[in-house]
């Protein structure tokens, strides 16, 4: 097993650009990374609120603040991690080209979802006119400053979706199914996106219960619900091997980027579900064009020394 000191200047991966010419993503046999990665992520994130809290103003923008600082504080430790494996930011999806190509694949999906709520309200024969989209249940409410809609969706875009898809698809998946032996076994393969959608469920319960004051049986609900939307996120990280393009989904189910509103002033949510199939057609689009000019990407993962 690398040092984590050794591995910050010695690992032959680290490069932003391409990803190890491998045959396989290899990580350490070794329980230990992800046994302190999980510890000390799960621990960060309500120890840093109880830090926080008591000096924090009570306001939107601060909440956002530590949301994103208190994120990017555990994508930076799994960053770390990933050096102590051995592997590569680009190694588990996040390159110059991914970035793009996940850009443009949701943006693309948004492009899609405003036009047609535009023709629907034209259709109804519906005022049309364009908004800020909101997130009542983020805070966010209807009619909010400009400014106020431009925080939540980069806390929501960048920090919640991309730096957790980072944290968690990116170093805790990749790393459970390579423990499993998963990486050429679709079981096995099924069987560590499952148990690593468990384990972030079950990262959230400090969370739960420090941040958010949850308790009792709803808490057996919110990790259903959390383990169940993971593990789409882990099946759409593992088809594509794309961070940005996944992370980008999970900011958008946090947040739809509807900007047509109707009479009432408030942004169509009848077509939000289309984010679904759209990211499927996406998906199955980049992935037909990934496997041929980017077939490194789908390596798959093991542990132990990489073959060349």
């Amino acid at each position: 097993m690398t040092s984590l000191d050794n591995s910050l200047t010695d690992s032959p991966s680290s490069t932003w650009n391409e990803p190890s010419t491998a045959t396989q993503l290899s990580f350490s046999p070794s329980l230990r990374p992800v046994l302190v990665f999980f510890l000390v992520s799960t621990l960060a994130v309500p120890v840093m609120f109880l830090l926080a809290d008591p000096r924090l103003p009570r306001t939107p923008f601060w909440s956002r603040l530590f949301t994103a600082t208190a994120i990017t504080s555990v994508a930076v430790f799994a960053w770390g991690v990933l050096r102590w494996e051995g592997v590569s930011v680009a190694d588990v999806g996040l390159d110059r080209e991914r970035v793009v190509s996940g850009v443009v694949l949701v943006v693309a999906i948004w492009l899609v979802i405003n036009v047609a709520s535009y023709a629907l309200l034209v259709f109804r024969g519906d005022a049309v006119a364009l908004g800020l989209p909101a997130s009542p249940t983020n805070g966010l409410p209807v009619g909010a400053p400009a400014s106020q809609v431009v925080g939540m969706a980069v806390t929501l875009w960048i920090f919640v979706g991309i730096a957790e898809e980072f944290a968690f698809r990116g170093y805790l998946q990749n790393k459970v199914v390579a423990m499993l032996g998963g990486g050429t076994d679709r079981v096995r393969m099924a069987v560590g996106i499952l148990g690593a959608s468990a384990l972030f469920a079950l990262w959230h319960i400090p969370q739960m219960v420090v941040v958010r004051g949850i308790v009792g049986p709803e808490i057996l609900l919110s990790l259903l619900a959390i383990t169940i939307y993971t593990v789409v996120l882990g099946t759409l990280y593992e088809l594509s091997r794309n961070i940005v393009f996944v992370g980008l989904l999970h900011g958008t189910f946090d947040l739809n980027p509807v900007f047509v509103v109707g009479e009432t002033g408030e942004p169509m949510t009848d077509l939000s579900l289309l984010v679904y199939p759209l990211a499927i057609v996406a998906l199955l689009l980049y992935r037909r064009w990934a496997r041929d000019a980017r077939p490194t990407d789908f390596r798959p993962q093991t542990t132990g020394p990489a073959t060349d």
